[in-house]
């Protein structure tokens, strides 16, 4: 098998999605601690947690939950939106055939799109 094929079938897996999303989460919160200068300890004793449930946190080993994500975003001074996006995009094509186009779009810390193509 293929790597090509070898990702295309992690893509299928619910937890594929999941853990992108906690990386995506963790590495925002990443990014406000250092724009903030917050170090971990001092992230847990804002949350009024362990150390150790701030590492966790970081390694993704977290149970997250809605109230545990907009907590840990707010107390960095951040404002936690989840949002859901399609997984496809429809390209047209000639004939009035649409063509399913995988991509995946990112936002950058300046709030830039970036567009990563996955299509085949």
């Amino acid at each position: 098998m293929s790597f090509k094929d070898t990702f295309k079938a992690a893509e299928e897996q619910d937890e594929y999605w999941a853990e992108l999303a906690i990386l995506e989460f963790t590495s925002q919160l990443n990014r406000l601690m250092q724009e903030k200068n917050i170090s971990k300890v001092e992230l847990a004793r804002l949350l009024g947690t362990s150390p150790a449930y701030v590492t966790k946190v970081f390694r993704g080993d977290a149970n997250f939950t809605m109230r545990s994500m907009v907590k840990l975003s707010r107390v960095l001074g951040g404002r936690f939106t989840p949002s859901i996006t399609t997984a496809k995009v429809e390209v047209p094509a000639p004939m009035g055939k649409l063509i399913p186009f995988p991509v995946v779009v990112y936002k950058t810390a300046n709030n830039e799109r970036l567009i990563a193509n996955y299509g085949r």
